[in-house]
């Protein structure tokens, strides 16, 4: 689910009408399942148990810091083995930038509409499945 709709489900007393998935939503969720693969998400077990208020939180948190510092929320927030892959974090950032334009993640940007968004979203996935160049 994407972050503008997790968050709404998360504070269900403040669930809007019109909220409903829409293609950028389905891209977004692509995204985030996408990143999901390169996050380290190693646990505390002195962790809190959960509840709607610490997933809506943490989802505020995660958004924010991978929104406002891509790099240091790479630094700290991805596998280990990801850490010191500079064309991951470049590739992160081109989609952050399509997808939440001005860092905003509660509604699609303008031209989430558009062919050329579209075509745009689809290079920048396409480039996290580029193999590397052969060194033959």
């Amino acid at each position: 689910m994407p972050p503008r709709l997790a968050y709404h489900t998360l504070s269900v007393n403040d669930m809007p009408e019109a909220i409903s998935r829409t293609p950028w939503d389905e891209m977004c969720s692509v995204f985030l399942c996408l990143i999901y693969a390169f996050i380290d998400e190693r646990h505390d077990p002195y962790d809190p148990s959960l509840t709607i208020d610490t997933l809506r939180g943490r989802l505020t948190d995660r958004m924010l810091s991978l929104l406002s510092n891509l790099k240091a929320f790479c630094k700290s927030g991805l596998r280990p083995c990801y850490q010191s892959d500079p064309q991951l974090v470049q590739r992160l950032g081109r989609a952050l930038e399509t997808l939440f334009p001005g860092a905003q993640w509660f509604s699609p940007p303008d031209d989430a509409d558009s062919l050329d968004w579209w075509d745009r979203m689809r290079q920048i996935l396409g480039s996290f499945c580029e193999e590397p160049p052969s060194s033959t």
